[in-house]
């Protein structure tokens, strides 16, 4: 006699997703990278596991796949890592670059004639 059993091995499910940094505070045009880290339920790390990446607001900051985010305007922002239907956000900021020294050039002169007149007698 011969027995068989069927076993399927499910996938611990994420429980929470850790991101880092929390928040950040970037200049236009600059980038900072976030990451993103599923676990489970006692806080163990979740490899392989996808994660998506979206920004409350692209006209201040624009976010890729792999986390990294680029300032684009001056504001706030939210970026949001969600795996399996878990979320963990960041706070950006972006900021212009501030202005550290400023020269002036003068216009150059040109020389007019000046009218005289003499009310001499």
């Amino acid at each position: 006699m011969t027995d068989s059993a069927t076993v399927t091995v499910a996938p611990v499910p994420v429980a929470s997703v850790a991101l880092s940094p929390g928040s950040a505070s970037v200049f236009v045009g600059q980038s900072v990278q976030l990451n993103a880290t599923p676990q489970d339920s006692i806080g163990g790390v979740l490899t392989g596991r996808v994660v998506a990446w979206t920004s409350s607001n692209s006209s201040i900051a624009t976010v890729t796949g792999s986390g990294l985010v680029t300032a684009a305007g001056a504001g706030s922002a939210t970026i949001t890592a969600t795996s399996e239907g878990k979320q963990a956000s960041a706070s950006i900021t972006g900021s212009t670059i501030p202005v550290a020294t400023v020269s002036v050039t003068p216009r150059r002169r040109t020389s007019r004639p000046v009218a005289r007149s003499s009310s001499r007698p």
